[in-house]
């Protein structure tokens, strides 16, 4: 018995003492930890890769990630230093590049407070020697989305190719949404990204909408009865009476309005039609997850039909006694309906453009795309 507790001590000592195989992965100076600070909570990634003989960036591994919550936006100034220590107390690979970027959740806080924030950081680094630290900021919601569309074809293999994919993103607290585009006629200029890739000059459109992420849109409309299971209770004292199609005609009308998504996105797709349009973040994960189960792709439509006799009209207490370990299950009615009034009522997709998932093997994230940003 004593001999087994000793080799289990030696054992967590051995493998605790380090989240890397080898130590000298970034010996070659090709290494950079990207945090991704979104609305919910940071993301520390490790990113180990190569470069071709042009110098091209080639082989992306990420060797380590480490996710903590809350979201960097939610932390009180006095509470920083222990995020940070949270953060990077397992990444053992020091004197690589830190790029800091936060997302929609610092969007939506005021300027002062993220100045007071960023100058807390800025102390925890000044202290710790062993981080390079070579950005921190905010990141605007086309940066978020342009480093998205450049990961998601990298993952594709398609950033060398003149045949790219558009790219949807439903975050926390914003939707991006960013594609290749040719004719530029009734495009704003802010929302064009001029790239040099791979020896190639590549025009993108990118906006992002702050304000319609899947958590921002449920609670703008926590009140909307349709927009919830049956026999939910609202905190209006409402009862759900889960109707996907009234809720996402509601959505529309007022996100439209208020957004004018249409008119910013619509001449672009119009006169630049992708043959292929791949989606991370919210989309992906309810079109994913049992019992909706498209696992590579779906189109707006099905996904409405089968999320609105699943997650709308079934009985709120069915749902939970079937799906109870789903922490997102009050929210699977609205979003599905969110997503069908985005991507067909706002950007004007056919009910049945299919979307597709990026495989599960293969990383979305846009952090991938910072590697690339020397490119922008």
């Amino acid at each position: 018995m004593i001999k087994n507790i000793f080799v289990l001590i030696w054992l967590f000592m051995t493998f605790s003492s380090s989240c890397f195989a080898d130590e000298n992965i970034c010996d070659n100076g090709n290494c950079k930890i990207i945090i991704d600070a979104g609305s919910s909570g940071s993301r520390a990634h490790v990113y180990q890769y190569d470069k071709d003989a042009e110098n091209n960036i080639i082989s992306i591994q990420e060797i380590y990630s480490n996710k903590i919550t809350p979201g960097f936006a939610s932390v009180s100034t006095s509470g920083v230093d222990a995020y940070l220590d949270n953060l990077f107390n397992k990444i053992s690979i020091k004197n690589i590049p830190v790029y800091f970027y936060a997302t929609a959740g610092m969007r939506l806080l005021p300027d002062q407070e993220q100045k007071v924030l960023y100058q807390k950081l800025q102390d925890w680094f000044s202290l710790h020697k062993d981080w390079n630290l070579i950005d921190a900021r905010t990141i605007s919601g086309k940066e978020e989305g342009v480093y998205g569309w450049l990961a998601t074809n990298y993952s594709l293999d398609t950033l060398r190719d003149n045949y790219h994919m558009g790219f949807i993103e439903i975050g926390g607290a914003s939707t991006q949404i960013v594609f290749p585009v040719v004719n530029l006629e009734g495009i704003h200029p802010e929302d064009l990204v001029n790239l040099h890739l791979y020896n190639k000059d590549i025009t993108l459109f990118a906006h992002s909408f702050l304000g319609l992420g899947a958590n921002a849109i449920t609670t703008r409309f926590k009140d909307y009865s349709d927009c919830f299971p049956v026999g939910y209770h609202l905190d209006n004292n409402q009862i759900g009476s889960g109707n996907a199609r009234l809720c996402e005609h509601e959505i529309y009308e007022l996100i439209n309005a208020d957004n004018y998504i249409s008119d910013i996105e619509r001449p672009a797709n119009i006169n630049n039609p992708q043959t292929k349009w791949y989606t991370v973040g919210a989309a992906s994960s309810i079109s994913r997850k049992s019992p909706i189960n498209f696992q590579d792709e779906f189109n707006a439509d099905e996904l409405l039909e089968k999320a609105d006799s699943v997650y709308c009209k079934t009985n709120w207490d069915t749902q939970v006694s079937e799906y109870g370990d789903d922490k997102f299950l009050n929210q699977n009615c609205i979003i599905s309906s969110f997503i069908y009034s985005l991507s067909v009522e706002s950007y004007g997709f056919s009910p049945q453009q299919e979307i597709y998932n990026i495989p599960e093997n293969q990383t979305g994230d846009w952090t991938v795309g910072v590697l690339f940003s020397s490119a922008l």
